[in-house]
């Protein structure tokens, strides 16, 4: 009947867990974040930074409502509290207990504590560094994009005059016969139009290079949530791990493209006297390529070099050494308070433990950071005081397990 007691226990205290989390909209205990795919384009680029971001601080955010909503290493205080009519003293009582303290070490090395939601802030700092040096090049290539898309237009519209005029032969300016306006406006129209097509062609080359950033930045986004994810799993944070990777970015193929001679200004040069009947509508498709021209060539600056050492990731905080306000020796008689004592230090997700003989008749158990010590209601007198127990508390965390500095002796007295 006990034990079937234990394990009912054990089951509200889990799902007790499950409803917390399940109201904030977490569906797993997973802490890893999906890896994303590799995208080809800036924007996609962009969009894949900006989930990745989102992923991170959901993580952070299910986290810290966990401990708000519960208390790491509440679920150890509230089996004390539940079993202790339960099993009246008997040897159950500490199994029942250990079977609530791995429950709380589960959740709180998962959720519990400082460390998960540390390295995600890492994670979250690295990708706003590579959003800063990323966003530069969307900028440039978005201007480009623009700025190709006019010059098409302008060119399309010379050639489309040109051939209403006569002079225009497969696409492209021609001068014949049947070409009327003067030689001197048909120059001038097939210069702007071969100033308006190197100009595009230089426009193709950098364009080109788009891809090829693009995954490298991708490339970044995916090993800074690997790393993430390593380091959660590991439980060992290692924030220069992540700022190597957001470092990594290869600013070999980052250079400035090859630039095309465009044909130096796209001015043309004075030209002579023009004939008495010039073409109006040419003129101004002319000075429409000319502007276009000018505006795209002027933007086809070298394309900002990734300077990733400037992306920097916070160290984590050294974690600091356990202690407890309690003093060396806490002295209980069958009628004393419950005794509360502060912990300190480690990563946040403590639970006690006796060492050597196991007290029948006291409970030790966390709420949140505080240790409480007490005598087991109903016990009797004649069954109480006259021996002396060590308690210590160690921090759940993953890692590398640490504790109080010394243990702390419970003297049951008489």
């Amino acid at each position: 009947m006990q034990n079937q007691s234990v394990h009912r226990m054990v089951g509200v205290s889990f799902a007790l867990v499950t409803l917390v989390v399940g109201l904030e909209g977490c569906t797993t205990f997973s802490p890893q974040i999906k890896i994303p795919q590799r995208k080809a384009t800036l924007q996609d680029a962009d969009a894949q930074i900006q989930s990745a971001i989102e992923d991170l601080q959901k993580g952070q955010k299910e986290r810290y409502m966990f401990n708000a909503a519960t208390g790491v290493g509440t679920l150890i205080g509230v089996a004390g509290a539940a079993l202790s009519p339960v099993f009246k003293g008997t040897r159950d009582l500490t199994v029942g207990l250990a079977a609530f303290g791995a429950g709380n070490y589960t959740v709180g090395s998962i959720y519990g504590g400082k460390l998960v939601p540390a390295v995600y802030a890492s994670g979250i700092d690295a990708l706003l560094c590579v959003s800063n040096l990323e966003g530069p090049l969307k900028d440039s290539f978005e201007q480009v994009h623009r700025l190709e898309h006019t010059l098409h237009e302008a060119q399309t519209a010379l050639v489309t005059r040109l051939e209403q005029l006569g002079c225009s032969d497969s696409g492209k300016p021609h001068y014949s016969g049947k070409c009327s306006i003067p030689t001197t406006q048909f120059d001038a129209a097939q210069d702007a139009y071969g100033v308006g097509e190197r100009t595009l062609q230089a426009t193709s080359i950098r364009i080109a290079g788009e891809a090829q950033i693009a995954g490298q930045i991708s490339d970044a986004v995916r090993g800074i949530v690997n790393e993430v994810n390593k380091q959660v799993q590991a439980a060992l944070p290692d924030a220069a791990a992540i700022q190597r990777l957001a470092a990594g970015i290869s600013t070999t193929a980052l250079a400035a493209p090859t630039t095309i001679n465009s044909g130096g200004s796209p001015t043309p040069p004075v030209l002579p006297v023009r004939a008495p009947t010039p073409d109006t509508q040419l003129n101004l498709s002319m000075d429409e390529v000319k502007t276009a021209s000018t505006s795209l060539s002027a933007a086809l600056t070298p394309v900002p070099t990734l300077h990733t050492d400037t992306c920097k990731v916070a160290d984590q905080p050294a974690t600091a050494p356990m202690a407890s306000d309690a003093p060396a020796i806490v002295n209980l008689k069958i009628d004393s308070a419950v005794q509360n004592y502060k912990i300190t230090g480690g990563n946040g997700a403590y639970s006690p433990h006796w060492i050597g003989e196991e007290p029948a008749e006291l409970i030790a158990a966390m709420q949140a950071d505080v240790l409480k010590i007490l005598v087991k209601p109903g016990t009797k007198p004649a069954d109480f005081g006259g021996k002396t127990y060590q308690l210590d508390v160690y921090d759940t965390g993953a890692g590398t397990p640490k504790h109080l500095p010394a243990p702390i002796t419970v003297n049951t007295q008489k």
